[in-house]
């Protein structure tokens, strides 16, 4: 997400050691819990989605937008939110290693 950084709190059920994470690797089936501060300037900010391991797949578009702002502040071309390239495996083993059950 634009700007936004993600809180990981749960996987699968179970409430893990809250780490940051720019990207989200999830997996065909996964869950995941994540807590997002908005705490930016109220504005529209974008998150993407896209397939890993393939080398071509459609990527998905989400917009969140902060309450009071326009739709006519929507802008594709403002430096939309960057994806290992599909063939990085690096980022999802960093991931697995963060995965600590909360005590």
């Amino acid at each position: 997400i634009q700007g936004h950084k993600m809180m990981v709190v749960e996987v699968e059920g179970t409430i893990v050691e809250p780490f940051e994470v720019e990207n989200l690797d999830i997996m065909p089936a996964q869950r995941y819990s994540v807590v997002i501060m908005a705490d930016q300037t109220p504005g529209n900010y974008w998150a993407t989605t896209t397939v890993r391991y393939r080398s071509t797949a459609p990527t998905g578009y989400l917009n969140i937008k902060y309450k009071s702002v326009s739709d006519a502040d929507l802008n594709l071309d403002e430096g939309l939110p960057s994806h290992p390239a599909w063939d990085v495996t690096q980022p999802s083993i960093d991931l697995e290693n963060k995965l600590l059950t909360k005590t």
